[in-house]
């Protein structure tokens, strides 16, 4: 278990309640499911859902607001499509509009080819229509996706990308960011486009595996955000 220290990034909490995972390359964390359930109840944050059946979604990771009212999600050994198909009714109640799911790569016994089964290890908000993304893991509909909605995208270097996972990043308010201070040419760039970055040092934590500060996040309480439509085309 130490090295997969997401263990913050297990529900994703949105308009109303919290979305419970079930776990699909996490497949050893099952059984974590009650006491995050317990956790969630103690603090008053209602259960909207819980994945079951035959579904396998990984909501933390899987649920990456680009606006108030539109996500990247994925699918992947994280997430399947009794899965997406168990939430998408869930979050349209809570207002979101847009939806894309990520057809993402199998990553098999080695990460030397790359690929990736979280969406939050290929594309990170960054500011209202600007995103970071690591071109290697993005697929191209995705991509295609994110452009003709809008979006301005920045590449992460590979080497930035192996090292700290600049993507996988915590963003505060629109323009403003959490990033990993090994990742200095990601943060050059940000700061350039006007964003601003707080770095935190990530070296220890990247050690314990493939890991970044979203992965440690647990989103509880979020204000009311900026909508898709207001992204200037």
């Amino acid at each position: 278990p130490m090295r997969k220290l997401w263990m913050a990034c297990e529900a994703a909490v949105i308009k109303g309640g919290a979305i419970l995972s079930r776990y699909g390359h996490a497949s050893f964390k099952r059984g974590l499911e009650p006491h995050f359930l317990k956790f969630l109840v103690k603090l008053g944050c209602p259960i909207l859902y819980m994945v079951h059946g035959d579904g396998i979604y990984e909501t933390g990771p899987g649920c990456v607001f680009l606006a108030d009212d539109a996500m990247l999600g994925h699918r992947s050994c994280a997430g399947n499509e009794e899965g997406i198909n168990q939430i998408t009714p869930i979050l349209q109640r809570a207002g979101v509009k847009e939806m894309h799911f990520a057809p993402l790569q199998t990553i098999m016994d080695t990460f030397e080819a790359g690929g990736e089964f979280h969406i939050d290890m290929v594309a990170g908000p960054v500011d209202l229509g600007l995103v970071l993304v690591y071109p290697a893991a993005l697929p191209f509909d995705t991509y295609m996706w994110l452009k003709e909605k809008g979006f301005k995208l920045i590449e992460v270097p590979r080497d930035e990308q192996l090292k700290c996972v600049p993507v996988n990043n915590v963003i505060i308010e629109p323009g403003k960011v959490v990033m990993p201070s090994e990742a200095t040419k990601t943060n050059t760039i940000l700061r350039k486009e006007g964003i601003d970055v707080i770095e935190v040092e990530t070296s220890l934590l990247t050690k314990g595996g493939t890991n970044g500060i979203r992965c440690m996040t647990l989103f509880l309480v979020r204000d009311q955000g900026p909508s898709l439509s207001e992204i200037k085309r």
